[in-house]
């Protein structure tokens, strides 16, 4: 059971495209060519609108602004969940993430558990309603934080024939919120999380270097003025393939794989860290916090000759902090193909 205090509906917005907009590229277009919509610009046009959050309307701080924690009192954690979604939307599908970690939950009694379940809009349908049932882990008296991520078109992949890129597809919306547990949760539900492909996940810290900023992250971001002095006032990632800076899709030989999860900027920022494959988590969460003047790398190895033809890989990285709690990262959509 949870009690949802609750005085207005809140639904979380968020930018499909991480700009200044919620732009979802039109029909006409491939999702190779939508990136070529600059979301943030004016002529740009908006045909689609995607929000979510908790049905049910929250209470709020004597600040007016900070919604009240849920509060769990035993049994399942049941959250009645609604999604607006405004022009074109194809399929979506969410994640449920505890205090960072992404946990198996359902949508109903008598659904299936499973750390991903996605969602098809049919024609003229704006709202989608059910319930996210999850088990929380924790003690009684406890605050932690959950964390709702959706990711738009996820069924979508490139064929490398007619697309090669996601273009706005598998962006990342999310929702926030504080849950107290009045109660001891019991054991947590458990889904098959076996990914064959993906073996020797490790962690390690490097000394962070001009090499890195100038032909790493300046590259990733696009942004050649890039300084070691601006990494103290915010976060940066990248990700790399075999050493390599890749956007879009890889292509796979006989060896193995290595992709590798960059992370630097602010002192003592802690994330947990989460790789996927095909919308998996495909090996269990690290927790890294990050130091001034260094890079944490988070490598996993993807052996190619357990993938079925092609898969989509990424990193999400949730923020540990409760400034950052509904701001989590995630990494392209790389799609990792045999030729």
């Amino acid at each position: 059971m949870v009690k949802i205090r609750s005085a207005a509906l809140v639904l979380a917005a968020a930018l499909l495209a991480g700009c200044s907009s919620t732009d979802v590229p039109p029909a006409s277009l491939s999702p190779d060519e939508a990136p070529a919509l600059e979301f943030n610009a004016q002529e740009s046009f908006v045909i689609g609108t995607v929000q979510h959050g908790p049905a049910d309307e929250p209470q709020y701080a004597e600040d007016g602004v900070t919604p009240l924690p849920l509060e769990y009192d035993g049994d399942m954690l049941t959250i009645p969940y609604k999604v607006y979604v405004d022009g074109r939307s194809g399929n979506i599908g969410f994640f449920v993430f505890w205090d960072g970690v992404p946990v198996a939950y359902d949508v109903g009694e008598g659904t299936q558990t499973a750390y991903f379940h996605t969602f098809t809009q049919e024609e003229g349908q704006e709202n989608l309603e059910f319930s996210i049932r999850v088990i929380p882990t924790g003690n009684a008296g406890e605050m932690h934080t959950i964390t709702f991520a959706s990711i738009y078109n996820p069924d979508y992949k490139p064929d490398m024939e007619s697309s090669s890129g996601y273009g706005a597809y598998h962006n990342m919306v999310c929702c926030s919120r504080s849950v107290y547990l009045s109660a001891a949760p019991g054991e947590p539900a458990r889904a098959d999380a076996t990914v064959p492909a993906v073996h020797d996940f490790a962690v390690t810290q490097e000394e962070l270097t001009h090499r890195f900023i100038k032909e790493d992250l300046a590259v990733f971001y696009g942004c050649e003025d890039l300084t070691m002095e601006a990494l103290d006032e915010t976060v940066r990632f990248a990700e790399l393939i075999d050493g390599k800076i890749v956007f879009d899709h890889y292509a796979v030989t006989e060896n193995t794989a290595t992709i590798d999860f960059c992370l630097c900027g602010t002192d003592g920022k802690e994330y947990a860290v989460t790789f996927f494959l095909d919308h998996q988590p495909a090996f269990e969460t690290q927790r890294v916090a990050l130091k001034k003047g260094m890079v944490t790398r988070l490598s996993v190895s993807v052996d190619p000759a357990e993938l079925n033809h092609s898969a989509t890989s990424y990193f999400i990285a949730v923020p540990l902090d409760a400034d950052g709690a509904q701001n989590p990262e995630k990494s392209a959509s790389v799609l990792l193909y045999q030729q």
